[in-house]
């Protein structure tokens, strides 16, 4: 294979890392550093639900990946002056940030909330489970990061377990 095809597959590899590498933006999903955690919970009801878009982050993998592809597709063209290839990889790490942005990014929800202590806050989250208007929630609150997670109300009979 030429420098190009595995110019190719390294920037593949380094998309498909970067996708993986992102933490999970969804209310019910746990990273390693959030287990093991103590919570603030406060329970209320869903006042509004809007949907948004969560802009993707743009990790490095995707600049690096797209230099890579478009220095060596630079040098393919010439192999006498660098001048193309060293524009190649700017066209092409620029390229390869707006790429791995456009993956990364996912549809959200802006979830407003009205807590039982009559307080009014609103989190955004992965849309991965659907809120409506009136629904019970507890809010989930990592007080020494400001993060907070909107979770579906269990009710007493599924939350507790038998011992």
């Amino acid at each position: 294979p030429n420098m190009t095809s595995k110019a190719i597959t390294l920037a593949i590899v380094a998309f498909t890392v970067c996708g993986c590498a992102l933490p999970s933006l969804s209310g019910d999903v746990y990273s390693r550093r959030d287990a093991k955690r103590a919570y603030h919970v406060e329970y209320g009801e869903v006042i509004d639900v809007r949907s948004v878009y969560i802009e993707g982050e743009a990790t490095g993998f995707g600049t690096f990946g797209g230099y890579i592809i478009g220095y060596e597709a630079g040098k393919e063209i010439s192999d006498k002056s660098g001048l193309l290839a060293a524009a190649g990889g700017v066209a092409g790490a620029v390229a390869g940030r707006i790429v791995e942005k456009s993956l990364t990014g996912e549809p959200g929800l802006e979830i407003t909330v009205e807590l039982d202590q009559h307080d009014i806050i609103m989190v955004v989250q992965a849309d991965d489970v659907p809120f409506q208007v009136g629904d019970d929630v507890r809010v989930l609150f990592a007080g020494d990061r400001g993060e907070a997670r909107v979770q579906r109300r269990y009710s007493t009979t599924t939350q507790r377990s038998t011992r």
